[in-house]
């Protein structure tokens, strides 16, 4: 890995989030969350769960 450059990262959504089968395939996706988080070297992590906008979307099966 390279040095750290100073960059910073806004993330201001998320459409998909999954986890991988057993098959090691991915599942249905089951996040959705809009916000605005900040990621530097300093913060290089964030809880979106607190997020009144976070919205759990039950696995939907892959077609």
């Amino acid at each position: 890995m390279g040095a750290d450059n100073g960059a910073v990262v806004h993330v201001t959504g998320i459409t998909r989030g999954f986890f991988l089968g057993p098959d090691h395939l991915p599942q249905g996706s089951f996040l959705d969350w809009s916000g605005d988080v900040t990621l530097d070297a300093a913060t290089p992590s964030a809880a979106l769960a607190p997020r009144r906008t976070l919205r759990w979307r039950s696995a939907r099966p892959r077609p």
